[in-house]
């Protein structure tokens, strides 16, 4: 990985700094998943908000984005990345195959955090000691975060709970 300090532990991700993590634009089913190593989830979204330099092009058509999950505990940037790139992918990535697909939608926030909670109980990510991050209130992601919030019995995850930061 590239040589950038780690956070302190003041920072909400891990001691490792390696987080992928879940943002929801203002249109609707608009929705980010991404990798950072080292940079605060919030601080990374005001990136992506055009609010700090860093954010990606890409991303300006979806403002503002909002963070509703992190996951947090990955062993290295290697691993954070696959992890951002299964997650991605869905039902199509390799180490989801032997997940049964749901006939549930996997758009959007609810879609992007059932698929997080199938990703997590699959061979290849179960044995991981990861830590699953959602914010309270997120834009329109509240109410299915609790719905989902069964996840957190699910393989080693740890569930915690984010009140988003003051404006």
């Amino acid at each position: 990985p590239p040589s950038r300090p780690l956070p302190s532990r003041a920072t909400p991700s891990n001691a490792s700094g390696f987080i992928s993590y879940l943002i929801v634009g203002s249109k609707k089913h608009r929705t980010y998943i991404g990798a950072t190593m080292g940079d605060h989830p919030f601080m990374r979204c005001a990136q992506h908000n055009g609010l700090r330099s860093g954010g990606t092009a890409r991303l300006a058509n979806g403002r503002p984005w909002t963070v509703v999950a992190w996951v947090s505990g990955f062993p290295t940037w290697k691993h954070a990345l696959k992890f951002e790139r299964a997650w991605q992918l869905g039902y199509a990535a390799a180490c989801m195959r032997d997940a049964a697909p749901t006939s549930e939608s996997t758009r959007g926030a609810v879609g992007k955090l059932r698929l997080l909670r199938a990703l997590l109980i699959t061979r290849a990510w179960y044995w991981h000691t990861l830590h699953v991050h959602l914010v309270r209130g997120a834009q329109r992601a509240s109410a299915c975060a609790q719905r989902e919030a069964v996840l957190a019995n699910r393989g080693h995850a740890h569930l915690s709970w984010w009140d988003p930061p003051q404006a």
